[in-house]
């Protein structure tokens, strides 16, 4: 086995653990609140009108209020905070089934970039995850899978590089 091979088995592998932690992160409890209701991301995306999830709402708008982008909390929807939490879903389920299965090739860390991108830039532009307990974490989480995703995209690179070499 190549030095290359074994590097883009071991980076598959760590994307692969990394995105299982942050989806298990996703279902554990997110927000509390002072009434000591609490609900995870994928709880705010698959049962939102349970009663702890509209007690969650109402800590939105009362810590909320306006943000950034003159938006009054009444008219913000539940609704952005379901993209990034399912495409995290989503490409995360990929990404762990590709870089396993498939660890030493490099293309299937695109998987893991669209995971990592959509937690990371998902999780910083929208104002009620920032309110959440674990938001850095899954920040953190997200920003390594991106960057260990883009050192599999540099090994797709040179792969293509030289395959057109012949």
């Amino acid at each position: 086995m190549k030095k290359s091979e074994r590097v883009i088995r071991i980076v598959n592998i760590a994307c692969a653990v990394l995105m299982l932690a942050l989806i298990v992160c996703q279902f554990l409890p997110f927000w509390t609140t002072n009434d000591g209701a609490s609900a995870s991301v994928q709880q705010m995306c698959w049962f939102p009108t349970r009663d702890n999830q509209k007690v969650v709402q109402k800590y939105f708008q009362q810590e909320l209020g306006k943000d950034v982008y003159g938006m009054t909390a009444q008219n913000r929807s539940i609704n952005e905070l379901v993209v990034p939490a399912l495409g995290v879903l989503g490409f995360g389920l990929l990404g762990i089934y590709f870089c396993v299965k498939k660890s030493n090739k490099p293309i299937h860390g695109i998987w893991a970039l669209a995971c990592g991108l959509f937690c990371a830039i998902g999780y910083l532009i929208i104002p009620p995850y920032a309110l959440g307990a674990g938001w850095l974490i899954h920040v953190a989480l997200g920003g390594v899978i991106s960057a260990l995703s883009i050192v599999l995209m540099v090994y797709w690179v040179i792969d293509v590089i030289h395959w057109f070499k012949g």
